[in-house]
């Protein structure tokens, strides 16, 4: 998270991205799709209502610090009152792209791996934050049914894998 130039309008959306995947454990698809009406900011918290798989409806919160960073970007971009824009875009198209996700991300790990390359053994994807983020939750004693539902599984079995 600190390889982000957050000086650099990209810098600042790619953190921003990264850190709410993380917070949120959503699917690159439900991340590209979300607008800004999606999104209920409180003081202490946000509510997103995530269209998922197979057309499932959730709602789900996020911890104060990734709601802020995301409330601060949304101004930053000055869309807090235009409902219907995606909250992330690419440089070239309003709603971001899954292959524009996986790109970043990509960018991302090989850096960190270029840094830390034993902590970096193994191909990473977008999804592969999604089964960290589901990981850290049970490792701190979040119940797996609260996992399961944040997740938008119509199941208990998971595969957890740690990022």
């Amino acid at each position: 998270m600190e390889i982000p130039d957050m000086s650099s309008a990209i810098g600042k959306r790619d953190y921003t991205l990264l850190s709410f995947m993380y917070a949120s454990g959503m699917r690159a698809k439900e991340v590209c799709d979300m607008t800004v009406g999606d999104i209920t900011f409180y003081s202490d918290k946000a509510s997103i209502k995530i269209l998922g798989k197979g057309r499932k409806m959730r709602r789900i919160g996020i911890p104060t610090q990734a709601a802020k960073n995301l409330e601060k970007y949304i101004i930053y971009r000055k869309i807090e009152s235009k409902l219907d824009k995606h909250v992330f875009s690419s440089q070239t198209h309003e709603k971001m792209t899954v292959s524009c996700i996986e790109e970043i991300f990509s960018k991302y790990i090989q850096c960190a791996r270029n840094v830390n390359p034993g902590l970096f053994k193994e191909a990473y994807s977008p999804h592969s934050m999604r089964h960290t983020t589901a990981t850290h939750m049970l490792e701190a004693g979040v119940p797996l049914i609260v996992v399961k539902n944040l997740g938008g599984h119509a199941s208990l079995q998971t595969k957890l894998k740690v990022f």
